[in-house]
This record gives C-alpha cells, structure tokens and sequence, in this order.
C-alpha cells in the first residue's frame, strides 16, 4: 500500500496526521495520539476508505509495548 501525501490537521476536539491512500485503493487514515485513559494505547488510526471498510478494517489501535516481569 502506498500512499500519495501525509498532512496534519488540527480541530477544536483533535489533532494528527493523515495521508491519502494511493490506487487501487481510494479515501485516508486518520491517525490521532488521543486515546483512551488509563490503556496501553498511543494512537489510534481511523480508516475512511470503502474498500478497506469492506474488509472490516475500521481502525487500528497502537498500544505500548510491555515486558512481562518473569
């Protein structure tokens, strides 16, 4: 997958980045670092493409890796 330009974006409730998805596939991601509290998550990238909707892709979590003490 590739894609044809990343930009940020600032609004009164977000901030990020996102980037143009390139052909064949149409639409963007949208990725933000505003997550829940209290999880392991960093960002979060919400998907706003037909075609990757259609095959159950409507977001992707980031969490922070970390070690399980032995």
């Amino acid at each position: 997958m590739s894609f044809r330009g990343i930009f940020c974006f600032c609004d009164e409730e977000d901030s990020g980045h996102a980037c143009l998805l390139a052909k064949p596939y149409t639409g963007y991601l949208l990725y933000s670092f505003h997550v829940k509290p209290d999880t392991y998550e960093v960002g979060v990238i919400y998907v706003h493409s037909p075609e990757l909707r259609k095959l159950g892709i409507k977001e992707l979590h980031l969490v922070k890796a970390i070690k399980i003490k032995k």
